[in-house]
């Protein structure tokens, strides 16, 4: 690999992390989202402030922020490794070293920081059923409990198949990441050769 092709990786990479982030902030609106349609259902806190109540605006734009930016560095990768490397068609590695082989490493580490993140509201919940006099069916019942552990299930699913599962989005961000246009032909082969000239 060129110092370009590991500078757009590391691009690629960071894109990644910045969807991991996107997606765990996308998570957090669902609890509040769930607590606001509640609340305009049953209306029962008086004033209703709608679906779109502050703290699923927040959540919501921060989200989608998140997700734009990851967008943007992974198609870009290639015109910001520009600025961050020469342009040095020496391989700075070995042929052990590729992209190929780097992905599914950068897809695990954001898959365990997908589970690392899902898991503590898990670890309350078990820990409080353990050593209090609470049920599991409590925080069930609980709605925002059941939305918010519903989330992190979704978050926890999708980490895990980050972690394992994920060789068809690396085929995806490699192909997308060597896919070029087709060229046209070259003026001299598209015309067409002279006849032969005869001796005289």
């Amino acid at each position: 690999m060129t110092r370009r092709e590991v500078a757009a990786l590391c691009c690629r990479m960071v894109a990644l992390f910045f969807l991991a982030w996107g997606v765990t902030q996308l998570v957090l609106v669902l609890p509040a989202l769930g607590s606001a349609i509640l609340g305009v259902a049953s209306g029962r806190y008086g004033v209703v402030e709608g679906i779109f109540t502050p703290k699923v605006t927040m959540y919501g734009t921060l989200s989608c922020s998140l997700l734009l930016v990851a967008m943007g560095i992974s198609w870009k990768a290639e015109a910001i490794s520009h600025l961050m490397a020469a342009d040095d068609p020496a391989p700075v590695t070995g042929p052990e070293f590729s992209a190929a082989a780097l992905m599914p490493v950068a897809c695990a580490g954001v898959g365990m920081f997908a589970i690392t993140s899902a898991m503590p509201n898990f670890l309350r919940v078990m820990t409080a059923v353990v050593f209090t006099d609470s049920t599991l069916r409590e925080y069930w019942d609980d709605d925002d409990w059941r939305t918010s552990l519903i989330s992190d299930g979704l978050l926890f699913a999708w980490g895990i198949w980050l972690t394992f599962g994920s060789r068809g989005l690396i085929r995806l961000i490699l192909w997308a990441r060597s896919a070029k246009p087709d060229h046209a032909p070259d003026a001299e082969q598209a015309l067409p050769s002279p006849p032969p000239t005869s001796a005289g």
